[in-house]
């Protein structure tokens, strides 16, 4: 998946609205701005081989910079302190989007596997260790 395409899933689900509007300035508080910008340039050290693509780990990384700097409401921060908690939220508000695709998507390759009858097989060569045990 591309970032671009992540950021999509962002704003698919909710996560990532681009009319949300800031939350109040508290006193001696820096804000950042959650905006789709902002949110790119979080995660654009992210990736491994191709800086644009995302694996599934990659993926979860920019999951948790996106929510150790989303902008919970006041009233919901004591709830949200830690960051296992906004995580959660996150992830919640993805499952809310998209958790009627996990269903069908695991028949889909359960089927798949079963039509390609996959059995990884181990190959050893015993004439490989007969050279080293001189």
């Amino acid at each position: 998946m591309s970032k671009e395409e992540s950021m999509g899933v962002l704003v698919e689900s909710g996560i990532l609205n681009e009319k949300r509007e800031d939350p109040e300035p508290t006193s001696g508080e820096i804000k950042r701005k959650f905006n789709g910008e902002n949110i790119f340039a979080a995660i654009a050290n992210v990736g491994t081989f191709d800086s644009n693509y995302l694996t599934y780990v990659d993926f979860l990384d920019c999951l948790v910079r996106v929510a150790s700097m989303y902008p919970f409401p006041e009233a919901d921060r004591a709830h949200f302190a830690a960051m296992d908690q906004k995580l959660q939220y996150i992830i919640s508000l993805l499952g809310e989007k998209y958790g009627a695709v996990v269903g069908p998507y695991i028949e889909i390759t359960a089927k798949r596997e079963n039509e390609m009858r996959y059995q990884p097989r181990l190959v050893t060569d015993d004439d490989a260790d007969e050279d080293y045990d001189d």
